[in-house]
């Protein structure tokens, strides 16, 4: 009865099922790195590809045995657009699309039987924008190939690329100023911070001091987040601007009651967590907020927060481990050689 039934439910499929697919493959998919990213609540597989690389492929188109494939065109096109919502309520994304370039891949015609491979080459890209995939906004890259069929119903199949861009240049020491940030509750509570830059790549370590200046309150806990500030503005300027905020990432680097002149050094390596690049494009913005939370055993909670800018240095964050990461010894060097520079300021903070 089981073998009748599933014999029953395999004609079934292959009655119903298309009798043809259609796939895009890109050059070097297994050399090349790749990220997964999350669209709007479905997460996809991309290949990561720089700025100015070349798109090269083949589109493959799978016939059936006993079939055919009547078309009136197949073109592939790369496509670059701005998706957002301006509303979390709204379920439409508003699209604004700033890259179209189309390749003939098959005059009108017809595919018999079989396997069809197709190439296809972008070359001579300029691209400005990074890829973005946020909370209520995108920054997409895809490939579109269209399978013309008038009446019969068009084929067609996507597939999406993410775009990172490397910085040229990184600030000079005098434009990528220490952030300084100062804690106090009347007289019972003063903490200074200091964070070696304020400009870093997206995969090195975050480094820093806290100092505790007058602490006459029973701290239990300290934390520091990286939120995430996703600014969308409405196609009507003046119906504003909507921000959402997303915490990227969390680490609590005390956990008791601090002593008056304690001072607690701070080494939070950013490979592993979602960061994006610093980026302001027309109708969506991005930004990331360094967040200081403390909390006194009362429950109570006191706040304090600034902006830190991230750049991209590598077009894929390195899969070490931040002891190993070639990054480490480059920025204590940094924070050693700013310590000297900032003794005036912050007097006795990192002695």
């Amino acid at each position: 009865m089981f073998s009748i039934a599933s014999q029953i439910a395999s004609m079934a499929y292959d009655t119903f099922a298309s009798p043809w697919t259609v796939d895009i493959e890109l050059q070097d998919t297994h050399q090349r790195g790749h990220t997964t990213v999350d669209y709007d609540g479905t997460e996809k597989e991309c290949l990561i590809f720089g700025g100015t690389e070349e798109l090269e492929g083949v589109v493959h188109i799978d016939v059936k045995e006993g079939r055919l494939l009547d078309h009136e065109g197949i073109t592939l096109e790369l496509f670059g657009r701005m998706e957002m919502r301006e509303n979390p309520d709204f379920v439409a994304l508003d699209v604004s699309t700033f890259l179209r370039l189309t390749k003939d891949l098959a005059p009108t015609g017809q595919l018999g039987a079989g396997k069809h491979e197709l190439e296809f080459k972008f070359d001579s890209l300029n691209l400005e924008k990074e890829s973005y995939y946020g909370t209520h906004a995108f920054v997409r890259y895809f490939l579109r190939c269209t399978v013309t069929r008038g009446f019969t119903g068009t084929i067609v199949e996507e597939q999406d690329v993410v775009i990172q861009l490397q910085t040229s240049s990184f600030p000079a020491p005098e434009n990528n100023p220490p952030i300084q940030m100062e804690v106090g509750v009347q007289d019972c509570l003063h903490i200074q911070f200091v964070y070696a830059n304020s400009h870093y790549p997206i995969d090195s370590i975050l480094t820093g001091c806290v100092a505790f200046r007058v602490v006459r309150l029973n701290i239990t806990s300290m934390e520091m987040s990286l939120v995430r500030v996703e600014t969308v503005t409405a196609a009507n300027p003046s119906d504003g601007r909507t921000n959402f905020l997303t915490t990227v990432g969390k680490m609590e680097f005390m956990d008791g009651v601090p002593a008056r002149a304690e001072q607690v050094p701070i080494r939070w390596p950013l490979a592993g967590i979602p960061l994006n690049v610093t980026a302001s494009h027309p109708r969506i913005a991005v930004k990331h907020m360094l967040k200081l939370a403390l909390v006194d055993e009362q429950g109570r909670q006191f706040f304090k927060q600034c902006e830190i800018v991230f750049h991209r240095h590598n077009l894929k964050a390195p899969q070490l481990t931040w002891a190993l990461s070639e990054g480490s010894n480059l920025n204590w060097k940094d924070f050693a050689a700013r310590n000297q520079k900032e003794e005036s300021s912050f007097p006795g903070l990192f002695g």
